[in-house]
């Protein structure tokens, strides 16, 4: 559809819409979702969801305006028309509803007092069992996606006294991408640290940092569903021929770190679980078998719950 209704009038959607997406950032990341943070929980989490209606409807996506091609929308349709979903226009809204929330949680973990009683809710598989390899000093290299709650994941795996870190990427800092978002995450990824009790470093800069972490016992968390770029191993992943990224497994198997996954799933009344599979030590001769079970794992929770994959538009990118 080439011409969105609003407001009484018909706009060009590839013009026009974008350039209203690129005046309205900056008052949206910058003003309204840490206003929506300052809310009371139950009210945030229903304008976020509110929020991420009109996303829908207008195909607003900030990647989308910093390259100038509106694609989520269309690529998240696709992907539920090919899981056979049956309603995958409402599909589509949901996505954009847990994206919204996903970018409302970044904004609470800028109020360490509205996070403690979340935390104090929280429930995380194998808590115990983490709190006692972080004892022994035995690393745990933990494999998630962009599913739900993830980042909520890692910050309250941290505040439960859990050391994590999390591989980041500079991609963020694409000048293409408006000032106010990049602000937006910087402030984001800061506010994750100071909770999670770690560092979310750059991987550009140097890997060195995320090594020696692992060998002190502490957890190191990427996200899986990037695919390698130097890797030859190929799997099946969501349908598609997946390139698979083998960092997970290289990390795991230098410092003699044990591999592990997590999804966090969110619930009204700032509830969330944190589903895990126990970790486990990687084949040190077989990257494909020892990361086939976090995979496997990953797969089964994003057929089971699509609209939680929040950038399902990946899976366009993926090969046949």
């Amino acid at each position: 559809m080439r011409l969105a209704w609003i407001g009484g009038l018909y706009l060009e959607d590839t013009v026009l819409l974008l350039r209203i997406s690129r005046l309205v950032q900056a008052w949206d990341y910058g003003w309204l979702l840490p206003f929506l943070a300052r809310l009371p929980f139950f009210m945030g989490r229903r304008l976020a969801q509110a929020r991420g209606i009109v996303c829908a409807v207008l195909d607003y996506d900030w990647r989308a305006t910093a390259v100038n091609v509106r694609f989520v929308r269309s690529r998240v349709y696709e992907m539920m028309q090919s899981l056979s979903t049956r309603t995958p226009v409402w599909k589509v809204v949901q996505r954009f509803m847990n994206n919204s929330l996903e970018e409302w949680q970044a904004c609470l973990f800028r109020h360490p007092e509205k996070m403690a009683p979340v935390a104090r809710k929280c429930h995380i598989d194998h808590l115990e069992e983490y709190r006692r390899l972080a004892g022994e000093k035995r690393g745990i290299v933990m494999v998630s996606h962009h599913f739900d709650s993830f980042c909520m994941g890692m910050v309250l795996m941290g505040m439960q006294g859990l050391k994590v870190h999390c591989i980041n990427t500079r991609g963020i800092e694409d000048p293409r991408i408006d000032p106010v978002v990049r602000s937006y995450f910087q402030t984001k990824y800061r506010s994750m640290e100071s909770l999670m009790n770690g560092k979310m470093p750059y991987h550009e800069n140097g890997m060195q940092i995320f090594y020696d972490k692992l060998a002190q016992g502490e957890m190191v968390v990427l996200m899986g569903d990037v695919p390698g770029t130097k890797s030859r191993v190929l799997i099946d992943f969501m349908g598609k021929k997946f390139r698979l990224p083998l960092g997970a497994w290289h990390m795991a198997t230098k410092t003699d770190s044990l591999l592990g996954a997590y999804i966090t799933l969110g619930f009204p009344g700032g509830r969330y679980h944190t589903v895990c599979i126990p970790p486990y030590a990687p084949d040190p001769d077989d990257p494909e078998a020892s990361l086939m079970p976090i995979y496997t794992f990953l797969e089964s929770w994003t057929r089971a719950c699509p609209e939680k994959w929040v950038t399902s538009d990946l899976l366009q990118t993926y090969g046949s």
